[in-house]
């Protein structure tokens, strides 16, 4: 009779452990991203600069990573589902945040991995500076997931790099 007494207090402690603070194993929010050794979830290149890449966190908490904001605006369009989460580098710094957070540049002299030429700003400050340095035009991100000539025009294999670089420069060797 102890023993289911003390198996009883445990339980309740558990479950009231877990309404106060949360489930340890719930995971939300972006991950750093480890150059170099991070994957393209869609390209299957590896991430390897900061500033251009972005990360989406579906409804079961699974995080993928996408070495080029295009590969992570395919993944959103191709879900057909809702979008819990997606976080965006920050162009140059690469601190991630909140994609509908983010002021987004297209078109710019920057180029970028896969060669989408989409680059995220923390502020729209910001982001008026690059294009003013380096060219390009603010866009909205329902403007981009509509642009379906920039998206469906890239193959999603590994053999393309958007006009720029080879393998090595993701850190694939062949």
């Amino acid at each position: 009779m102890k023993a289911l007494v003390v198996v009883m207090v445990l339980l309740s402690a558990a479950v009231f452990g877990i309404i106060l603070f949360g489930d340890p194993l719930e995971t939300t929010g972006p991950e750093p991203i480890t150059y170099g050794k991070d994957t393209c979830a869609r390209c299957r290149m590896h991430l390897a600069r900061p500033g251009f890449a972005g990360e989406l966190r579906d409804r079961e908490g699974v995080l993928k990573k996408y070495d080029d904001l295009g590969c992570l605006l395919l993944a959103i369009d191709t879900a057909h589902a809702e979008v819990p989460q997606a976080y965006a580098e920050v162009h140059p710094t690469g601190a991630l945040i909140p994609l509908l957070t983010a002021t987004l540049v297209v078109d710019s002299k920057t180029s970028t991995p896969m060669g989408y030429g989409v680059l995220a700003f923390a502020d729209a400050e910001s982001a008026a500076a690059h294009v003013l340095a380096q060219g390009g035009r603010l866009s909205s991100l329902e403007e981009l997931l509509k642009d379906r000539e920039r998206f469906n025009t890239r193959p999603s294999g590994p053999a393309d790099h958007g006009g720029h670089g080879d393998h090595a420069e993701h850190g694939v060797e062949r």
